[in-house]
């Protein structure tokens, strides 16, 4: 029995050690249109909900920070995209997501849904040329796969998927 406890622990602390690789598609921003290419980022300690991860932008950036990632029975994932211009228009728009504006120029993309047995997690890096990440994404409790959005302060987001 205590050699099976053996073995059971050393796979959890080998497993805990991997390094997994979350992929980010530039969907609007100057990389979308300038540079559209697969970023590969990796992350640390995935089995755990908390760790690492490390990214390089096409530029040469390398942005570091970490990720935690918590468990919920059920969860709703809501964001939000669309175009406007200007006071004008005579649209208002209400609810939560991501509004990105520009003088009199407003984006809002929407979509709204809800998963069983999900894990929600955030992740933060930073880059050595200033760049600012930010990335919100659900896993699957099952295949440890996930998706998710994230944003820079250059003015890019991109669809995130591990």
């Amino acid at each position: 029995m205590k050699m099976w406890k053996l073995v059971l622990s050393l796979i959890v602390v080998s497993l805990t050690g991997c390094v997994s690789v979350a992929s980010l598609y530039p969907v609007q921003g100057p990389l979308a249109e300038t540079q559209p290419q697969v970023l590969k980022g990796t992350f640390t300690n995935f089995l755990t909900g908390h760790g690492t991860i490390k990214l390089t932008l096409p530029d040469g950036e390398v942005c570091k920070g970490e990720y935690t990632t918590i468990g919920e029975g059920m969860t709703t994932f809501s964001s939000g995209f669309g175009t406007g211009t200007g006071i004008a228009t005579g649209t208002n728009t209400s609810g939560s997501g991501i509004v990105i504006t520009q003088d009199d120029f407003v984006n809002i993309f929407g979509t709204s849904f809800s998963v069983k047995n999900k894990q929600q997690g955030m992740a933060t890096l930073i880059g050595n040329k200033g760049t600012i990440i930010v990335v919100d994404y659900f896993v699957d409790v099952w295949t440890s796969h996930g998706f998710g959005i994230a944003k820079d302060n250059k003015g890019n987001l991109y669809r995130v998927q591990f």
